[in-house]
């Protein structure tokens, strides 16, 4: 199972293939489509699919490039069409206009595949890629190299920058659920169960949740702190969500439980939710609001009972509880939304 992507360029690496093997990456590829968006898939857990979490479109646009040199080989194709209906929406949006795993243009990462692909066939890739050695070790991309190059705040650090903003009315809180819910939309979830909190947190998360249920996407909210986020509760609840007070099947579960105003652990029905959640035999998607509700903001540590992530969405700057374990590893792949803070990153 695998990806091969011996340049930056999806169409560039995808035509330098031998046919046997480009034939095999349209299949492939639709593969680790399945286990990014169908809970329980056998080949979620594997580095390949790992290292595209939260890049469907992306992968997709891959995916495409792949079958297109297919049909300009004289091939017939039935995959285009299989792997177009994950992101019908970037069919002709080339890639530099998409979102891109950080991964790409990592020269090492990319050198890695040419030698991978050499150690496979000496004769043909030998001379494509001369000069690169074919022993080097393969590179499964995470998201640990990313993190490690952006530094770290503190959650008083952080307040402190958003107070001026809130004092001027910019809209943090609609900024911040606009780009949870589009991370959210590239895992092309069919029912979302939303863990809601009391603080920012569950706002967030609700007022994506009006979103999701707004464009087609089966949403259920389930309230977990002494109370909750009116507003966003009533956007969600007017765009199609239901409110729940028990876990629905779901592919999809975005924690908004805590955020960096409180501190761990989680208690009461909160906990006993994210108990029953940890559970479940199959374990649905989900995608941490800030960070992994039961992670301390500031130094990573938890008492065992927390919903790890596959997706931590944070916002403004990187939590130190993200980059210190046991949080950082809790936390998945992390994507940094940009708020305007303005605190160097």
């Amino acid at each position: 199972m695998q990806t091969f992507l011996p340049y930056p360029s999806f169409a560039q690496s995808v035509r330098a293939l031998d046919p046997p093997r480009l034939g095999k990456q349209r299949v492939e590829a639709l593969q680790l489509q399945r286990a990014l968006t169908v809970p329980g898939y056998a080949w979620r857990n594997h580095p390949a699919a790992k290292m595209w979490l939260g890049y469907l479109p992306a992968l997709t646009r891959y995916a495409l490039e792949a079958a297109d040199a297919w049909v300009e080989l004289g091939h017939a194709d039935t995959v285009r069409e299989q792997v177009l209906a994950f992101a019908p929406e970037i069919d002709g949006i080339p890639q530099d206009q998409l979102d891109l795993p950080p991964w790409v243009g990592d020269e090492d990462f990319h050198r890695s595949h040419q030698s991978n692909l050499i150690r496979k066939d000496p004769e043909r890739y030998g001379a494509l890629f001369a000069g690169v050695p074919p022993d080097l070790p393969y590179r499964w991309p995470s998201g640990e190299a990313v993190t490690g190059r952006r530094r770290s705040y503190s959650a008083e650090e952080v307040r402190a920058a958003e107070e001026p903003l809130l004092a001027a009315g910019v809209p943090l809180m609609q900024r911040a659920a606009t780009a949870l819910a589009l991370q959210v939309r590239s895992f092309h979830p069919r029912r979302v169960l939303v863990l809601a909190g009391s603080g920012n947190n569950g706002g967030d998360a609700l007022f994506a949740a009006a979103q999701l249920a707004a464009g087609g996407i089966e949403v259920d909210v389930w309230p977990l702190g002494s109370r909750i986020h009116q507003e966003g509760l009533a956007a969600a609840t007017s765009a199609g969500a239901q409110v729940v007070d028990a876990p629905t099947p779901a592919d999809l579960v975005i924690d908004g439980i805590l955020g960096i105003g409180a501190r761990p652990p989680l208690r009461g029905t909160a906990r006993e939710a994210v108990t029953t959640l940890l559970a479940l035999p199959i374990r649905p998607v989900v995608v941490a609001v800030d960070l992994p509700s039961g992670v301390d903001p500031d130094d990573g540590s938890t008492d065992g009972v927390v919903l790890p992530a596959d997706l931590t969405v944070t916002f403004g700057a990187l939590k130190h509880g993200l980059v210190r374990q046991p949080g950082r590893k809790l936390a998945g792949r992390i994507v940094l939304v940009d708020l305007g803070l303005g605190l160097p990153r």
